[in-house]
């Protein structure tokens, strides 16, 4: 079953199985724990690496923000890695 992925995102965060910012991020990828990542649309950085780990990557419509916002922080995030593969599968092909 597909889901939009500020959904996905939300139950990720909620089950605590999510790394955020771009350094966290990479050394999730460097030990192969991220499943999926997904990067605000003005990270593009952020893709390259997940690329680089052939990991399941997808860009979130909005900014940093934004997907501060969909994870619940009063920050701005621009990047997440989805660290369960049940919660990763939530966001679909």
């Amino acid at each position: 079953m597909s889901m939009d992925i500020e959904g996905a995102i939300k139950l990720a965060v909620a089950d605590g199985k999510v790394v955020m910012g771009e350094r966290s991020v990479e050394r999730c990828l460097q030990k192969k724990k991220a499943k999926a990542v997904v990067y605000a649309s003005n990270a593009p950085a952020a893709a390259h690496y997940s690329r680089l780990r052939s990991v399941r990557t997808y860009r979130y419509s909005g900014g940093s923000v934004e997907l501060g916002a969909a994870c619940g922080k009063p920050f701005s995030v621009s990047v997440v890695a989805i660290t369960d593969d049940s919660s990763a599968q939530l966001l679909g092909e």
